[in-house]
């Protein structure tokens, strides 16, 4: 009976690909990320190629809302920084239809910092929150 090894080459010197699915399959509407690894089987004397390729969702889009002069906002906004956390970063009072979104969220209130991750709305939320909510929505989507 032949005996099968599996050698990975998944060590930082290896190459990772990322591919963006949406670029591929925009008709679709998937979001979805695909990373692709190589390594080898080894069967006896022969080596064989090996492809594992493993679709992951993409981390939901994260928006701050805030306005100058807003402590809360600043506290936050560098809370995410330090976190890491990719976010588009809306002044209120240079943008109209953000002041009007975030009313709509807020009770009519421009109330600030607003959050949104994906297609949930946060008014003055902890940077623990937002990071909480971006981690469960990515393994939702």
């Amino acid at each position: 009976m032949p005996t099968w090894h599996l050698r990975q080459h998944f060590s930082t010197d290896s190459k990772l690909l990322h591919v963006n699915q949406k670029d591929h399959q925009k008709a679709s509407g998937t979001d979805k990320t695909l990373r692709i690894f190589r390594g080898e089987i080894q069967w006896n004397q022969f080596h064989f190629p090996l492809v594992c390729i493993v679709m992951e969702n993409s981390p939901p889009s994260v928006t701050v809302y805030w306005r100058p002069g807003c402590l809360y906002c600043v506290m936050l906004r560098d809370q995410l920084d330090q976190a890491g956390v990719s976010y588009e970063s809306i002044n209120i009072w240079e943008n109209p239809g953000a002041s009007a979104k975030v009313r709509s969220i807020a009770d009519g209130n421009e109330t600030v910092p607003t959050v949104t991750v994906g297609a949930v709305a946060l008014v003055n939320p902890s940077a623990k929150h937002v990071i909480s909510l971006i981690e469960s929505e990515s393994n939702t989507n």
